[in-house]
C-alpha cells in the first residue's frame, strides 16, 4: 500500500504528526478515510491511536450502517492487537 509506504519515509517528528491526523481520519463519516486509517494503524502498531479506536468501536456498535458490524470486527482486532503489544 502506497500510503504505508509514505508512513515508513516518515521522521518520527512528522510521524507523531500524522499520528494525531489518522486518529482524527477515524472520526470520519467517510468509511474510506476511516479504512485507509485502520490500514495503517493496524501496519504500524500506532498505539496513541487507541482512545480514537475505542470511541469508533463504540460508535459502530450502535451504528446501523450495512457494513457498521464488519468495520467494528476489525476495529476490535486493532484494539486487542494494540493491547497486547
Amino acid at each position: 500500500m502506497q500510503l504505508s509506504h509514505r508512513y515508513t519515509l516518515l521522521q518520527s517528528n512528522e510521524r507523531a504528526i500524522v499520528d494525531v491526523v489518522l486518529a482524527e481520519w477515524l472520526e470520519s463519516a467517510d468509511e474510506t478515510k476511516r479504512f485507509d486509517a485502520e490500514s495503517l494503524i493496524w501496519d504500524h502498531r500506532i498505539g496513541t491511536a487507541m482512545p480514537a479506536l475505542k470511541a469508533l468501536a463504540r460508535r459502530l456498535e450502535r451504528s446501523k450502517a450495512p457494513g457498521a458490524p464488519y468495520e467494528l470486527k476489525m476495529v476490535q482486532k486493532i484494539i486487542n492487537a494494540l493491547a497486547a503489544g
